[in-house]
């Protein structure tokens, strides 16, 4: 047998061949070197983790403890166990070259080893080093399992636990011992919004600071506060308390409510502590001598809630009272609390009873709680109450006007009334009854104790307002029904002096001249007071032009007398102040104007009007109409026109009296004049007259359109249908005014020559023309008529009355297969209407492939088309609009798919185990491997095969990449193995590439005769190597494997070279 065959399966040791001229048979190393300082078998280091992405922290020791000069003596080099190296070594130093995270990657200690090779010997070492990692406190403590919520009956015991919270800290050591303590927190907005929310720090605490377990350190109550928020702060335990990390949550507590609190009675009114009523008291009356049956019960009827939210049912009862025969005349219904009288009660009995009403929970508690009824017993009502007035004058009284709300209401002798009531059914001892007022008015009311005051502000006696009050009272029983005869009462205002005097406006005064005392005008001034306060003084505050010692006021009467010479042409404003007897006072002026005299005869026209036709055609300067007045003093008279030619379309001559045109008339402007003509004397006195000028027409006007230009719509296709009205108004009138419209006769539209109705004259059709334009005439009645034109735009509204129709009668496409949602393509159909209606459908196809937008009309794929399936597909597309069979009512959509490489090579069989004699010859066929792919073209279904996987398969066997065929590539003997797994990948050409594995599994039977065991020797018979010429003394040229059969054993090797080395 081979000797090579022998050694394969010994441990190798290495020997390394130093090329060195000087020393040709054997080196020995300098002892100690690679030998570490401390004895020991290994290096052992610490180092802090990383801050952040620190990694210059320091190593302890900071050089390796490893004997030699690593620049000169030895050489070192660093091996980890993967390819991740976390250390550099430079000289003796460890350097990190990554920060180092303890916690993320659980990384107590770090393991690797440092090769140390002597460079005089090549003797080589390796050592393990242990590097050990000291944590740092940089994580927070993380709560596990949250949110934490937990529900707690409102009377658990202090002390309590109600719930656990559990934290983990990624740290070790005290960083990772965590305390819990309660701290105050925040209520979330959205719960304070909806109430009975709470912080929960003075609720609950931590058993224990080391525990997570959280007790209740004060009672609950569901009535209060039904949702605590519990905020938890996690510490850890680093030395360092400036070091020291927290991290906080939230426990809610929801409170669930018990039956903790005794049901209420409840009433509006009832004095209210924590919701319910305390000391409830309820009333009724009963009359004497008759069984009333049912009560009414005052303020409320008798009813009780539980206070709990657990709502049970309350069940009434009487549990004591006085008399204590009460029971005889009443009962309460147990379930709904109406109380009701079982027999008639005398008053001589008893005048009231007093019971006690119980309310109990029908629970396993009984809560329960209590309540008084008291019951009146009145005497038979026969007499009615009856109001007494404490008035001198019974039934009148007396404020004055403007009296504050709250005023009292006195009597003649200036005392304030009180009204009380008696009642003649009620005996001295019975009980004393409490009355009501109700009055028909709201300007006065009662107060408790009956005195009648002011209910309303600002009562006013002066006219036009009344001066007294007549209104009616009744006394009703607080209690009962009762009510007394009405009384009625009178309460008149008394004046005070609000109102100023007033006095009338006066128009101006005109006197002659002259030197004699006359009366010009009196003053009377109105005072809405009365008695001393509407006394009225006068008297002459001011008089202008210096005019005060001319003019004289009578202080009682008021006239206003001359007491000076009134020359002509003088005017004078006199302010007269008129006063009442209280101070207060009012002012007004009075206008004298003096003309010269004596002139007492004015100016007189022969008519009161005059009436007057003119032409609007007039010329400038026609004379309309001489007027004449005649003065019968025979003074000269002058005319002037006062009002009515506001647009100065007149004259009158100053002395002649004839009025005349003095600017174009126009009757479509203004059809008539109403002048007031003056005639005056040289007196200053004078007359007027009315001249009525009516303007007669003549065609000097065009028709004109209202609303020009117009514009109207139609649907298309009908005929005489209305499309809209034009209007023209002529400003002349008469014949002049009447019009007439017209249109051009190639239009499709006719008019009503008299309305200016227009209608279709057949139907119109919006694809051929969808808008018209035109003139429209009107025309004057006339004889030389006049016309006026406006434009008329009719727009014709289309009307779905077409069908859509696709242009385009083929697409083609191409899709990728296996491409699910993709865009094929988008077709499109034509709508001629205006209002765009095209609704997409596949009418045939492979519908479950392929989608198609209904208003877009985009296709796209619903999922992967398989090539291999089917490599082209029709579709048919159509609208929901057009379902005719007419060319463009459809289009065809034709999809090519596009072949993917998808589909892996597949093996046609299982292999078999085959079985082989170790001395077979190399190049043996042992088995035939074929694959296909389905891909549909080339390159995806075109297969080549490969061996794949790690071992000594491949160095024994290989495979035809084409064919398929496994055949035997190396001396199967050399193995001592009995059996090769063979792992065959079949792949194919295509992008991306795909392939599948199989396995065929080789036996190998032993035929040739076992090798005996050979001692040590070299792995290969002869090796070759290379070396540069310019190589240096001590280049390494080759590393030589030695080889022995029992590697355990001590091995005491030396090598040298015996020949070939003599050069």
């Amino acid at each position: 047998m081979d000797r090579r065959r022998s050694i394969a399966a010994w441990t190798p040791l290495l020997f390394l061949l130093i090329l060195d001229k000087g020393h040709r048979h054997g080196v020995y190393a300098k002892p100690g070197l690679c030998e570490m300082e401390t004895g020991q078998g290994n290096i052992v280091l610490d180092i802090e983790e990383s801050r952040g992405s620190q990694i210059n922290q320091p190593i302890k020791p900071s050089e390796l403890p490893i004997i030699g000069d690593p620049y000169t003596e030895i050489s070192l080099d660093l091996l980890f166990p993967t390819r991740n190296s976390t250390f550099a070594l430079i000289g003796k130093h460890i350097q990190l070259t990554q920060p180092l995270d303890r916690d993320a990657e659980n990384l107590s200690h770090i393991v690797f080893q440092v090769t140390c090779v002597v460079r005089s010997t090549n003797k080589k070492r390796t050592i393990p080093i242990i590097v050990r990692t000291t944590d740092i406190n940089d994580n927070a403590p993380v709560f596990l399992d949250t949110p934490y919520q937990v529900s707690v009956p409102e009377l658990t015991t202090v002390g309590t636990s109600v719930a656990a919270v559990k934290t983990v800290d990624a740290d070790t050591g005290v960083n990772a011992l965590v305390e819990y303590l309660v701290i105050p927190g925040n209520v979330p907005e959205e719960e304070l919004q909806k109430g009975r929310v709470s912080d929960g720090v003075k609720h609950f605490k931590m058993k224990s600071s080391n525990s997570g377990e959280i007790i209740l350190q004060k009672g609950l109550d569901f009535e209060k506060v039904q949702k605590y928020f519990v905020t938890i702060q996690a510490t850890d335990r680093a030395k360092n308390p400036d070091d020291r990390l927290t991290s906080t949550t939230t426990l809610t507590v929801m409170v669930k409510d018990e039956d903790d609190q005794d049901p209420s009675f409840n009433y509006q009114g009832c004095t209210v502590q924590d919701g319910a009523c305390i000391n409830p008291e309820y009333y009724t009356t009963v009359a004497s001598g008759v069984n009333s049956g049912v009560l009414t019960i005052r303020p409320e009827k008798i009813q009780a809630v539980d206070m709990d939210s657990l709502n049970y049912p309350i069940e009434y009862s009487f549990i004591d009272g006085t008399p204590s025969f009460y029971a005889e005349y009443f009962t309460i219904d147990p379930q709904f609390g109406t109380v009701k009288q079982i027999k008639a009660v005398d008053t001589s009995l008893t005048k009231r009873f007093s019971i006690t009403v119980k309310a109990e929970e029908e629970s396993s508690n009984h809560r329960s709680t209590t309540a008084k009824l008291y019951v009146e017993v009145k005497p038979v009502d026969i007499n009615p109450p009856v109001i007494h007035s404490s008035a001198v004058d019974e039934g009148y009284g007396f404020v004055e006007e403007n009296s504050p709300i709250g005023t009292k209401v006195l009597d003649k002798n200036g005392q304030p009334i009180i009204l009380s009531v008696t009642d003649d059914d009620l005996g001295p001892n019975d009980p004393k009854v409490t009355y009501a007022f109700e009055l028909t008015t709201n300007s006065f009311n009662v107060d408790s104790d009956g005195y009648v005051y002011v209910n309303e502000e600002k009562l006013d006696r002066d006219p036009p307002n009344p001066g007294k009050y007549r209104f009616q009272i009744v006394a009703r029983e607080v209690n009962g029904h009762a009510g007394s005869i009405p009384y009625l009462m009178t309460v008149f205002l008394k004046d005070v002096n609000d109102n100023p005097p007033r006095m009338p406006m006066l128009s101006p005064i005109t006197i002659q001249a002259g030197n004699s005392r006359r009366q010009l005008v009196q003053i009377k001034a109105v005072d809405n007071d009365e008695g001393q306060n509407a006394n009225v003084s006068y008297s002459i505050y001011h008089v202008s032009n210096q005019g005060h010692s001319k003019f004289h006021i009578d202080p009682i009467t008021g006239w206003i007398e001359t007491t000076g010479r009134m020359m002509a042409g003088d005017q004078y404003s006199i302010t007269v102040q008129a006063s009442d007897s209280g101070g207060l006072y009012t002012q007004s002026i009075v206008e004298i104007v003096v003309i010269a005299g004596p002139n007492t005869k004015s100016p007189v026209f022969s008519q009161s009007s005059y009436e007057v036709t003119v032409s609007e055609g007039s010329p400038i300067n026609t004379t309309v109409i001489p007027l004449k007045a005649i003065d019968p003093e025979n003074d000269p008279v002058t005319y002037t026109i006062l009002s009515g030619n506001d647009l100065r379309q007149f004259t009158i001559g100053e002395k002649s009296g004839i009025v005349s045109v003095i600017r174009k008339l126009d009757r479509e402007e203004l059809t008539r004049y109403q002048l007031l003509i003056k005639a005056q004397d040289e007196g200053g006195l004078s007359s007027t007259t009315t001249l009525n000028i009516k303007i007669s027409d003549i065609n000097d006007k065009n028709p004109e359109f209202i609303g020009a230009p117009y514009e109207f719509s139609v649907d298309e296709g009908l005929d005489g249908a209305p499309v809209g009205k034009v209007e023209a108004v002529d400003g002349d009138e008469g014949i002049n005014a009447l019009v007439h419209y017209s249109l051009p006769d190639d239009l499709p539209f006719l008019i009503d020559a008299n309305t200016g109705h227009i209608r279709t004259a057949t139907a119109l059709d919006y694809e051929k023309n969808n808008e018209y334009k035109f003139v429209v005439t009107a025309k004057d009645g006339a004889p030389d008529p006049r016309i006026g034109t406006a434009s008329v735009t009719v727009s014709v509204k289309d009307v779905e009355d077409e069908i859509p129709l696709f242009h385009k009668t083929l697409y083609e496409a191409k899709v990728p297969e296996n491409s699910p949602d993709f865009l094929v393509t988008q077709v499109h159909a034509d709508d001629p209407d205006t209002v765009k209606r095209v609704t997409y459908v596949i009418k045939q196809g492979p519908s479950d492939l392929f989608t198609i937008d209904p208003n877009t009309g985009t296709i796209r794929t619903l999922r992967g088309l398989d090539y291999e399936k089917d490599s082209q597909h029709t579709l048919i597309i159509g609208t929901l609009e057009n379902s005719n069979q007419t060319p463009g009512a459809t289009t065809k959509v034709i999809v090519n798919v596009e072949d993917r490489n998808d589909i892996p090579p597949v093996f046609l069989t299982i292999p078999s185990p085959v079985t082989l004699d170790d001395d077979v010859a190399i190049g043996t066929k042992v088995t035939t491997l074929l694959a296909t792919d389905s891909d549909g073209t080339s390159p995806g279904n075109k297969v080549r095969y490969e061996l794949s996987g790690r071992g000594k398969a491949l160095k024994y066997f290989h495979i035809d990449p084409d064919l398929g065929v496994l055949y035997v590539r190396g001396d199967l003997q050399k193995e001592p193995d009995n059996e090769y797994q063979v792992d065959v990948k079949a792949y194919d050409l295509g992008e991306p590439q795909l392939s599948s594995v199989t396995s065929v599994t080789i036996f190998v039977r032993r035929v040739t005769t076992p090798i005996p065991e050979l001692g040590m020797g070299f792995s290969d018979d002869s090796y070759t190597a290379r070396v540069l010429e310019s190589a240096v003394a001590g280049t390494l040229v080759k590393i030589l494997t030695v080889v022995h059969p029992r590697p355990s054993l001590p091995l005491p090797l030396v090598c040298t070279i015996v020949s070939g080395n003599s050069e």
